[in-house]
């Protein structure tokens, strides 16, 4: 099995991409800002052998370069909190991709949103006339910027994107669509998502593209 490195391992669906890879047998290190934020729960972690907590923040260069040797594979789960990511996703992709360049690791997968494509017709129209405008302007541009970035590297890489999320048991079922929304598709588990992550690692099936998932 390959060994991957999961950055924004310490959020919500992070997490569940630490745990999907490592029940399927994956070396991991989680790459995550604040270590000691960890809930009991995930400390779960600390009992597994294959498993390297690394306190890691995006932005800094130095930090990235130091957790990628050893490892065949990153993942990119880094999220914002609310409206204004102030420039976390390019920025922090930048640094991913100038430390990815520099390695021997050419596998990159990275969890982007269904709302970047501003010209799919197949997201709802409630989305594209309020949602996307109004409320996640930001995000979406952050997030354009940072596949632009992905897209322009020489890198194995797959942008997956999600609708909206939610905390809620796998299903194992979805579709998946390449570059657009799944007709009438609105939401999908992290569980999910993040199971649809952990296959990429090792697969060629998405490189250099952009898997849209939603039920």
């Amino acid at each position: 099995m390959s060994a991957v490195v999961v950055f924004g391992a310490g959020g919500r669906t992070g997490r569940l991409i630490v745990d999907r890879a490592l029940a399927e047998g994956y070396h991991v290190t989680a790459a995550l800002r604040r270590p000691d934020t960890l809930s009991d729960l995930d400390r779960r972690w600390a009992a597994s052998r294959r498993l390297n907590l690394a306190t890691v923040d995006v932005r800094d260069a130095q930090a990235v370069r130091t957790v990628l040797p050893g490892h065949e594979a990153a993942v990119s789960a880094i999220a914002s909190r609310g409206r204004h990511p102030h420039g976390l996703f390019s920025e922090g992709t930048r640094t991913m991709i100038d430390a990815l360049n520099g390695s021997e690791v050419r596998r990159f997968v990275a969890v982007s949103s269904r709302g970047v494509n501003f010209r799919d017709p197949f997201l709802p129209l409630l989305y594209r006339r309020v949602v996307r405008p109004l409320l996640l302007r930001d995000v979406y541009a952050d997030m354009q910027a940072m596949e632009a970035l992905v897209r322009a590297t020489r890198l194995d890489w797959t942008l997956v994107r999600p609708p909206r999320l939610i905390d809620a048991p796998a299903r194992g079922t979805y579709r998946v669509e390449d570059g657009h929304n799944p007709r009438g598709g609105w939401t999908l588990a992290r569980a999910d998502l993040a199971a649809f992550v952990v296959e990429q690692i090792d697969s060629r099936e998405w490189i250099h593209r952009a898997p849209t998932l939603a039920y």
